[in-house]
Parts: C-alpha cells; sequence; structure tokens
C-alpha cells in the first residue's frame, strides 16, 4: 500500500540521492 508519507519519503530519497549523484558529477 502506497501511504501518502510513504511517497514523500520515497521523493526524499530520490531527491537526495539525485543531488549526491550530481555533487559526484560536479566534483569530478
Amino acid at each position: 500500500p502506497h501511504t501518502l508519507p510513504d511517497r514523500a519519503a520515497t521523493a526524499a530519497l530520490l531527491h537526495r540521492l539525485a543531488r549526491a549523484a550530481l555533487a559526484a558529477a560536479a566534483d569530478d
């Protein structure tokens, strides 16, 4: 069951991963 808080947590996790990837690319 996909509840709203679960979706929010997933979105936050994906956002963190995306920013980490951008930071790694910029640091390269």
